[in-house]
């Protein structure tokens, strides 16, 4: 029985990739791989593949193996920077690199513009949790002011003597006065004290004129 791989292009027999120990060490490499990631990696390998060359196993093993450990890692090293690298974030680049390949100059000697692509993710999505994290700030630093100012205006309703000046200080500042008791009152209450009310003149209209007729 012959088979052919569909990334590599080789031709052998079962018995044959059986006995040989690259093959299966990549075969034993690609079970090691999360599921959903199978037939994007087939894709994916066949961009190392040279026009009208067979992708040696050895190649592919070394391949998948770098793979894997970055994978089960969960994060790769890019330029001096440590980026997080979810297994979604794999789906994605492999997806992204594959609809590029007409763009793309093969065959491709490494896996670095697959990480590139990963890293890219990564760095947008930290962006998108930091604008997220200032909205939110933003937002509690609004209602916290929002929450002094309604505790200010509940303590001047409180106490409106609170934010008059002392003596001497604000005189710009025009403060309550005090409303005199009505001349009635005045009166009696001098009456019973048998005082006369100085602020009392002639001229109050509620007081008796002396030699007044009537």
């Amino acid at each position: 029985m012959r088979l052919t791989c569909p990334c590599c292009g080789s031709v052998n027999s079962l018995e044959a990739l059986l006995t040989d120990a690259a093959a299966r060490q990549a075969v034993a490499t690609a079970l090691k791989l999360p599921a959903g990631l199978g037939e994007r990696l087939l894709r994916y390998l066949g961009l190392f593949r040279a026009q009208g060359r067979v992708l040696g196993w050895d190649r592919v093993a070394r391949l998948l193996e770098e793979l894997l450990v970055a994978i089960e890692a969960g994060h790769i090293e890019r330029h001096g920077q440590t980026w997080s690298a979810p297994l979604d974030y794999w789906r994605l680049a492999l997806d992204q690199i594959l609809d590029s390949r007409p763009t793309l100059v093969l065959p491709l000697k490494g896996h670095g513009y697959l990480y590139e692509i990963v890293a890219g993710l990564a760095r947008k999505a930290g962006e998108q949790r930091a604008a997220r994290a200032e909205v939110a700030d933003e937002r509690a630093r609004a209602r916290e002011g929002e929450r002094s100012g309604q505790v200010q205006s509940a303590a001047a309703l409180a106490n409106p003597w609170a934010s008059v000046p002392p003596e001497g200080q604000g005189a710009d500042v025009p403060r309550p006065s005090a409303s005199r008791p009505p001349a009635d009152f005045r009166r009696l209450a001098q009456t019973l004290r048998g005082k006369t009310d100085p602020e009392m003149t002639d001229a109050d209209p509620a007081r008796p004129v002396p030699g007044d007729a009537g």
